[in-house]
């Protein structure tokens, strides 16, 4: 799905969704790459540790909801699309948005395209950030 807005200096910029499937190499450059894999090494070695303390149904009470809180993150994570903006200029530009959250995409969305349209290219919007110029 696309969408076309016209900015203030009369260039139009269309507006789509974008996976963020991206090969491993490419995760790795991410920001915060490193030390969500080692939070995530942490906590499977704690769960380990509980499994292995055998404490009765405690244990598994807290860690069952923790790991399907965790793997619902983890998957929603990966579900979220980025939103770029590209015009063809002139000058040719592109801006990317990495969304927030899965829910509201279609307001999130309506909030990129204001910015643009009031010309503030920079702006990052409740549930997007800008991670691309």
């Amino acid at each position: 799905m696309s969408r076309t807005v016209r900015s203030p200096d009369g260039r139009t910029w269309t507006l789509e969704r974008i996976s963020r499937g991206k090969s491993f190499s490419e995760r790795r450059q991410e920001p915060f790459f490193w030390p969500t894999v080692i939070a995530t090494a942490i906590m499977l070695v704690l769960i380990g540790r509980l499994i292995s303390l055998d404490t009765g149904w405690i244990t598994w009470a807290l860690i069952v909801p923790l790991f399907v809180i965790w793997l619902l993150e983890r998957g929603l994570n990966f579900a979220r699309p980025n939103i770029r903006a590209h015009t063809e200029g002139p000058p040719a530009e592109t801006r990317t948005w990495r969304t927030t959250h899965r829910i509201g995409l279609g307001r999130i969305e309506d909030r990129i395209a204001n910015e643009i349209e009031n010309g503030r290219l920079e702006a990052e919007p409740p549930g997007a950030v800008l991670i691309g110029i």
